[in-house]
């Protein structure tokens, strides 16, 4: 009886010894993560911050720190609401790519398939060439005016005189029209607008019920306001009220971890679709660009490092997502803030995830074509 005793205690010393050392361990993350934000926060000027890592799968961390509305003393949290800008992009290709593999359409499609009246110029333009901004459009979209309602055909159609950057495929340029267009075809091939297939194939899967358009902005409680340093003071910026299918919604932390966690499994995209989207553009010439659809796609290791920015006035966010060989598993860290410029937020974010990691991700940054430029 006592050695059987003794062992029980035994047993229970070592567990309680590593309860600790696991709490210490948490305890110093925790730490050298705050460290990091504080001086980001400072050295960028940033009122306030929201940060959630997931791994394979599970929310490990959701925390605000700072400020969401200066006015109202209101702090950050991690259910904070936040435009994320081009980060949004990911929904409209995967959108694209949930209509792909219902026999929709075809990433090899020509879009003069789907445009009424599109210009022999675009004649050559596919939509793999959209989603991988290899099409050639120019960045911007002609006419798009902030504060004004505007049908999004119209739009797409005041661009068909303005002359190709470069031929179809033949290199990477970023283009915000093209994600108009590709919302476009989403509405031609639906039926209804390109938000409610979003919606409804997307969102409401996920349960991201704080996710929506930035123009139903009115319909949350806890939303950010954007800011602007001016001479030694935050500033808040004036939102525009149009909507940009290139940049077109409001999302928090905590439901992009719900999207990172589907993003793991097969539940809403499959294995093939979501392969397809994390594999570098191959080139008319035959080399490969690192952009796929809707995400900037790095080798690392035997997996790959996925993400994509986004800015605007008041806003930057960014999603960053190390992903292994078979997509299942991974690591992931999503910043969103209400402040603007925010420099070097891409690296920001992996420097968090080497803190996770235990090792150093900061190698990753080489060969950055557009470090924190995405709008």
């Amino acid at each position: 009886m006592l050695r059987i005793g003794l062992s029980a205690l035994v047993a229970l010393f070592v567990l309680g010894c590593s309860a600790h050392a696991q709490d210490d361990a948490h305890r110093e993350i925790d730490a050298r993560v705050k460290a990091l934000i504080d001086a980001h926060m400072q050295a960028q000027s940033v009122a306030g911050l929201s940060l959630a890592v997931v791994k394979d799968g599970r929310l490990v961390k959701a925390q605000g720190y700072g400020t969401a509305n200066i006015a109202g003393n209101v702090p950050a949290r991690s259910e904070t609401v936040y435009r994320t800008a081009s980060a949004g992009k990911q929904f409209i290709a995967s959108a694209i790519m949930l209509l792909v593999e219902a026999g929709k359409l075809s990433v090899d499609d020509k879009i003069s398939r789907y445009l009424r009246n599109s210009p022999a110029i675009w004649s050559g333009i596919t939509v793999r060439h959209l989603l991988s901004h290899t099409s050639g459009l120019v960045r911007g979209v002609r006419g798009y005016k902030p504060s004004a309602s505007q049908n999004e055909a119209d739009l797409i159609a005041k661009s068909y005189g303005v002359p190709l950057d470069a031929k179809p495929g033949e290199q990477f340029g970023y283009s915000n029209l093209g994600y108009f267009i590709l919302a476009e075809i989403i509405t031609v091939q639906t039926g209804d607008h390109w938000s409610k297939f979003i919606k409804s194939r997307i969102f409401d899967p996920a349960d991201m019920t704080a996710t929506r358009l930035t123009t139903q902005e009115q319909e949350v409680a806890q939303l950010a306001t954007g800011y602007v340093r001016k001479h030694g003071r935050w500033e808040p910026v004036t939102n525009a009220t149009a909507l940009r299918p290139s940049g077109a919604f409001i999302s928090s932390v905590l439901d992009l971890a719900k999207w990172d966690a589907a993003l793991r499994t097969d539940r809403i995209l499959s294995h093939a679709s979501r392969k397809q989207m994390w594999s570098p553009v191959r080139l008319n010439d035959g080399t490969h660009w690192s952009y796929g659809f809707g995400w900037h796609v790095r080798k690392l290791g035997n997996g790959r490092l996925v993400d994509h920015t986004g800015a605007q006035d008041g806003y930057r966010a960014v999603f960053t997502r190390y992903v292994d060989a078979d997509l299942a598993s991974g690591f992931s860290v999503i910043i969103l803030t209400n402040k603007s410029p925010n420099k070097a937020l891409r690296q920001f974010a992996r420097d968090i995830a080497a803190v996770y990691l235990g090792g150093d991700t900061a190698k990753a940054r080489a060969g950055d074509p557009l470090e924190d430029m995405d709008d």
